[in-house]
């Protein structure tokens, strides 16, 4: 049997313990990446672009030197389906495929090392990096290699584009992703 003074301690201890864990969790920012220069993955908004944690705020990170089709019917989708000869629908599903591969390879709360290029953010806002995992693999590349996205380089964002491009000529000669039987 526990003395009253020590039952009184052990209570006032799990209190302390569960208003620290409700604080933290109710505090904004709980999930801040765990280095400078890193960010954690709040969620994935399609293939080529996620929503972070980014220095004590929620950021747009868009992954540079790659493109994914678009997973949402816009525009842009249009653009894709015309210059590929595809209808829409299937461009979104494609888009969405996209989406889930970034989603199992970086899924929420995975802390991203940045690395940024000429330029920090694009005309929408968003920050423009190449993100790596933590086992050291960059995401962009590794969506490339997977065949789940292609190269798109704008200047003067360059500095991984030839890297890029040999990623991609593999790719498409394994057949990975959708260089097999669905074709980009």
């Amino acid at each position: 049997m526990l003395s009253l003074k020590t039952r009184d301690r052990l209570v006032s201890t799990l209190l302390y313990l569960l208003l620290s864990a409700a604080w933290i969790i109710a505090t904004p920012g709980w999930c801040q990446p765990k280095a400078p220069g890193t960010a954690a993955v709040i969620r994935v908004v399609d293939g080529d672009t996620l929503e972070v944690q980014w220095e004590r705020k929620r950021e747009h990170l868009r992954l540079i030197g790659v493109n994914t089709p678009e997973s949402k019917k816009n525009r842009l989708a249009g653009s894709q389906a015309e210059r590929s000869g595809r209808d829409v629908a299937t461009i979104i599903n494609l888009g969405k495929r996209a989406a889930i591969k970034t989603s199992e390879l970086a899924p929420q709360g995975t802390s991203l090392r940045l690395e940024f290029d000429a330029d920090r953010r694009d005309r929408y806002g968003r920050l423009l990096a190449y993100a790596y995992l933590p086992n050291g693999a960059m995401l962009n590349n590794e969506l490339v290699r997977l065949g789940y996205a292609q190269t798109m380089t704008v200047p003067p964002n360059v500095r991984y584009a030839k890297r890029f491009a040999e990623t991609m000529r593999e790719a498409r000669q394994a057949k990975r992703g959708f260089w097999g039987q669905d074709g980009f």
